[in-house]
């Protein structure tokens, strides 16, 4: 999570990968919302960085799968609720028990 002004937290999507750090998330407001990956980006250098929640671990071999999972995911661009947290929450439901299992502990700090 990143602190995005005074009450928000923009949130997204690390993998913590020694070769390539990088970083999928959304970026933009209600319905101008983009998908952006940020390869060789760690959040944790940043200034504006809050807070890190750990939810799974992937293998190597898996994460062009997540990326892929993440490029095809539908940006809700018409609801109310769009946001860039709803959208790390329906990739990582999409991704759970297929690509990484979440714990019940992970998606209670999420939710």
């Amino acid at each position: 999570m990143y602190t995005d002004g005074p009450n928000f937290k923009h949130w997204a999507l690390f993998i913590d990968d020694e070769e390539n750090p990088m970083i999928l998330h959304i970026q933009g407001s209600a319905g101008n919302w983009r998908y952006e990956q940020r390869n060789h980006h760690d959040p944790r250098t940043s200034n504006r960085f809050h807070q890190m929640i750990k939810v799974g671990t992937i293998r190597k071999s898996q994460i062009q799968g997540l990326v892929a999972s993440a490029m095809a995911l539908e940006i809700k661009q018409t609801k109310s609720n769009s946001n860039c947290q709803n959208w790390v929450l329906d990739l990582i439901a999409d991704i759970d028990g297929t690509l990484i299992n979440i714990s019940d502990a992970a998606w209670d700090s999420l939710c």
